[in-house]
């Protein structure tokens, strides 16, 4: 498959990262972000424990595309998309993967949290 838009590499750098915890009543109300100073450059956004439903859509007047986002997802909002409306309204109940259930002495903590509704949304961006 061809890079879509090629070059972009080149000048990419991730200077900013966020991590998201969400639970089952978790949601992040539709947005647009405003704060990076370059929007050429594309957000990498990884989900990991259950799933979401995302939306995304150019405007608030009309209707947004849904996306059901997995544990291992990747999401990449780059061109215009990045000046989107996007948000999370909901965190699916029990679409927890059933490895990421199975309990390691050391990871108690975070399979019970997993098991309980966690999810987590890490994303990467560009601000200058």
């Amino acid at each position: 498959m061809s890079d879509p838009r090629p070059g972009w590499r080149d000048g990419y750098r991730p200077e900013a990262g966020v991590i998201n915890f969400y639970q089952y009543k978790d949601s992040l109300t539709a947005h647009v972000d405003h704060s990076e100073v370059s929007v050429d450059s594309p957000l990498v956004s990884l989900s990991i424990g259950n799933a979401c439903v995302f939306l995304i859509g150019p405007n608030r007047d009309e209707t947004p595309l849904a996306l059901r986002l997995e544990s291992g997802d990747a999401l990449i909002m780059a061109g215009e998309s990045r000046r989107f409306f996007h948000g999370v309204p909901r965190i699916i109940e029990n679409s927890l993967p059933s490895w990421l259930s199975q309990t390691q002495e050391e990871d108690v903590c975070w399979t019970d949290w997993f098991k309980n509704g966690g999810r987590i949304n890490l994303n990467v961006r560009q601000v200058f």
